[in-house]
C-alpha cells in the first residue's frame, strides 16, 4: 500500500525530532557516496514519520501496538524504531541488484536476523534497475528502506521523496500470482527485500567497507584542507555476475541453419543446507543466478 504522509504532514513535537536527529548525526558523523541520498535530506524527508511515531509513544507503552496501526502509522514508527536504535545504513550497490531481482525465494523459516532493524541505502537509479512500474501519483524511485524483523514477519517502509511505500512479508507464505489484490510492484519489492535479508545474513562475504575521500575541499583559511574521509559499508560492491557462453539445447535457437545461443537468466534460488555439528543446524545457501548470452 502506497502513503503520502510525507506530503502536507505537519508535527507539533519538533523538539523530540531535533534533539534525537542531533544524537544520531554525533553519534554516526554519516556521509553518503555521490549517487545515494544525503544524510541530511534523509532526516528531512523522515522527519513528517518521525514526528507520527513520537506521539503514538505517548499513547503506547510498547512497541508491539504495532500490531494495531492503520499502515500509515506502523510506516512511521518502522522509519522512527530504525533511527531511534541507532542502526548503521547499508548502501546497496547497483552491483548486486540485478542478481537479487533474478532470484526466487520459496517459503522458508525465519533467518537468524543480524538486526531487529535495518536500514538500506538505495542507488538514485533504484527504479530503472529494478523495472519498477510507472504510478500515477507515486514517485516509486526508492532512496531508502527502513525495515523491521517481526517473527515470521518484515515490516518496511520505503522512501522517496515524496511517497512512503509500506510493505509486510511472511517468509512461510510468499506472494503468489494468485493474490488478486498484489500489483506488480509488490512482487519485485518483496523478492527485492527478502534477497538483501537473507544475503546480509547468510552471504557475508558481499558486505565490505569502505574508506571514501571526499572529492571537495574544505572551506577556511587553509585552502588546500580537504574533509576527512568517510566509511561507506556497501553490500554487493564486491559482487561479480556469472556469465556462461555455453548453453544447452533449450537454449539454442535455429536461425539460418546455425544453433544460435540465446541470451537470458537462469534463475537463483535459495535452499537450506546442513551445516555445523554432525550435520544438525540449517543455513540458507544462495545459488546464484547465471547470465547465460551468446558472447
Amino acid at each position: 500500500m502506497h502513503l503520502d504522509y510525507l506530503e502536507g504532514f505537519t508535527g507539533q513535537d519538533k523538539d523530540a525530532f531535533g534533539k534525537t536527529m542531533e544524537l544520531v548525526r554525533n553519534y554516526w558523523s554519516y556521509k553518503t557516496p555521490p549517487n545515494y541520498i544525503e544524510w541530511s535530506d534523509l532526516f528531512i524527508v523522515t522527519q513528517p514519520a518521525f514526528e507520527l511515531a513520537n506521539k503514538l509513544r505517548k499513547e503506547y507503552s510498547t512497541t508491539k501496538d504495532i500490531e494495531k496501526f492503520d499502515d500509515q502509522r506502523k510506516s512511521a514508527c518502522i522509519v522512527a524504531e530504525t533511527l531511534w536504535n541507532f542502526v548503521p545504513p547499508i548502501c546497496i550497490h547497483e552491483n548486486i541488484i540485478p542478481a537479487l531481482m533474478q532470484t526466487d525465494v520459496k517459503p522458508m523459516e525465519d533467518p537468524e536476523y543480524a538486526l531487529p532493524y535495518f536500514l538500506f541505502l538505495l542507488p538514485k537509479n533504484f527504479k530503472s534497475i529494478c523495472n519498477l512500474p510507472e504510478q500515477a501519483g507515486f514517485d516509486l524511485n526508492f532512496k531508502a528502506a527502513f525495515v523491521a524483523c517481526l517473527p515470521d514477519q518484515i515490516l518496511v517502509a520505503y522512501l522517496s521523496k515524496t511517497t512512503a511505500c509500506y510493505g509486510s512479508y511472511q517468509w512461510s507464505d510468499p506472494f503468489g500470482k494468485d493474490d488478486v489484490e498484489c500489483k506488480t510492484e509488490d512482487f519485485i519489492l518483496e523478492k527485492f527485500m527478502k534477497n538483501l535479508i537473507l544475503t546480509l545474513t547468510y552471504e557475508s562475504k558481499y558486505v565490505t567497507e569502505e574508506s571514501i575521500k571526499p572529492s571537495t575541499k574544505g572551506k577556511g583559511f587553509n585552502s588546500n584542507a580537504t574533509t576527512k574521509p568517510f566509511q561507506v559499508r556497501w553490500l554487493g560492491k564486491n559482487y561479480t555476475q556469472i556469465k556462461h557462453s555455453v548453453a544447452n539445447k533449450q537454449d539454442q535457437d535455429l536461425i539460418n541453419g546455425k544453433r544460435i545461443v540465446r541470451a537470458h537468466w537462469r534463475r537463483g534460488h535459495w535452499h537450506t543446507v546442513c551445516c555445523g555439528p554432525k550435520h544438525k543446524q540449517r543455513k540458507q545457501q544462495w545459488f546464484k543466478p547465471v547470465f547465460v548470452n551468446a558472447a
